[in-house]
């Protein structure tokens, strides 16, 4: 061919070891990388790969923004998760922290696919963000049937802690007595259901005990004995907690399902690059 002149000469794109190089005819050799444009690529391929590496460090921010929010999650179920009367919720959280650091390690696998125009790198990223997309419409719809039963939970756990705990489990006692100073409340309803609990019953006959101490908007010893409103937090915990609760939850499947539309561009945009690169033999006439 060196005997002919240069003008229409093809030169051909071929798929080596999975990644695209460009050869040219005329003699055989690699063209040169600013030829062939970014991420080792023909330039027609280089800003579908930019698209795709900015999408991913979007994915891997989101893989960040989930795992966060899950362990806000689950330093409040710590405070007040003897009040559930089911795992669910804290398994919930656990498992959008464990799915956020899943999904920041399979973004750098993608960015490392996405900058190199990998095939192989590229499709095996695809399946793993469909895998995920997948887990996070899970967590999506756990949330929302979380989200319906969280009252009737708290509320059946927190008038056992109060008829038959409280005062002899050290655990539930200072999970109410938090409880009471941190959302201003008194029991199940009203400060009037701890008539009924073992505690008071079992005080001192003539000791006139109606609620714990904490119940007080002013804490002071004994000041449990004073059965008025403007001396006990006279509104129930349990609507408190559960609206926190069933909040939280909300904000989590939001997060999960914009986390999911952001996914599935990014596998959108992973498809149509590995399309790209999967085509094996491209000419292009000098």
């Amino acid at each position: 061919m060196n005997g002919h002149s240069n003008a229409g000469v093809p030169s051909i794109h071929l798929l080596q070891n999975d990644y695209l190089e460009s050869y040219d005819l005329q003699g055989d050799r690699p063209r040169k990388a600013e030829d062939r444009g970014a991420c080792g690529c023909c330039p027609t391929h280089s800003f579908m790969a930019l698209c795709l590496i900015f999408l991913i460090v979007l994915f891997f921010i989101s893989g960040i923004a989930l795992s966060s929010l899950g362990v806000f999650a689950y330093i409040e179920q710590k405070l007040y998760g003897v009040f559930l009367s089911t795992s669910a919720y804290t398994l919930l959280t656990w498992a959008l922290i464990i799915l956020g650091g899943l999904i920041c390690l399979v973004a750098l696998f993608g960015g490392y696919g996405a900058f190199l125009g990998h095939k192989t790198v590229l499709k095996v990223f695809a399946i793993l963000v469909a895998v995920l997309m997948v887990l996070e419409l899970t967590a999506v719809v756990a949330a929302f049937v979380q989200r319906g039963l969280i009252y009737h939970s708290v509320r059946s756990s927190f008038n056992e802690s109060i008829v038959h705990e409280y005062g002899f489990d050290p655990e539930q006692s200072s999970a109410l007595d938090t409880m009471h100073q941190k959302r201003r409340c008194c029991g199940v309803d009203t400060y009037a259901d701890w008539e009924s609990s073992r505690w008071v019953r079992e005080q001192q006959p003539g000791a006139g005990v109606h609620a714990p101490d904490s119940c007080c908007k002013t804490v002071a010893p004994n000041c449990g004995t004073m059965a008025h409103p403007n001396n006990l937090f006279d509104n129930g915990c349990v609507s408190s907690l559960a609206s926190s609760l069933r909040d939280n939850l909300l904000l989590l499947a939001v997060i999960a399902l914009l986390v999911t539309l952001l996914h599935l561009l990014t596998l959108t945009a992973t498809l149509v690059l590995w399309n790209r690169v999967r085509k094996q033999l491209v000419w292009e006439w000098n």
